[in-house]
């Protein structure tokens, strides 16, 4: 395999799928759908973790705008949620306008 020029042996590439592909269902419903499609690596959506934050509880102010009401939406239907009740995947990367360390929201 080449890779930036140079020949590369012995790399052994796992695909990773991101959850927005799925992004009308639920979080732990798209992550059983991925998981049992094979997918053990995720990057998780700005949505899907906007979803968990809201499930959470975590006040309005703070939720990213862009994808509030779809979270406020599947949170009031579904209720909170807890992360051990996740399916087991592993998350590669998270996408989206938010700091991990600071969850005031940036699309304000």
């Amino acid at each position: 395999m080449d890779y930036l020029g140079k020949s590369v042996t012995g790399v052994k590439i796992e695909w990773s799928v991101w959850t927005s592909w799925l992004i009308e269902l639920p979080v732990e419903e798209a992550l059983e759908t991925l998981l049992n499609g094979g997918f053990k690596n995720l990057e998780l959506s700005a949505e899907h973790l906007n979803e968990i934050l809201a499930r959470k509880g975590v006040p309005r102010e703070l939720l990213d705008s862009s994808s509030i009401d779809r979270s406020l939406r599947i949170a009031a239907v579904r209720g909170r949620i807890s992360p051990d009740t996740l399916a087991p995947v592993e998350f590669l990367h998270a996408h989206g306008p938010f700091d991990a360390f600071n969850l005031a929201s940036k699309s304000s």
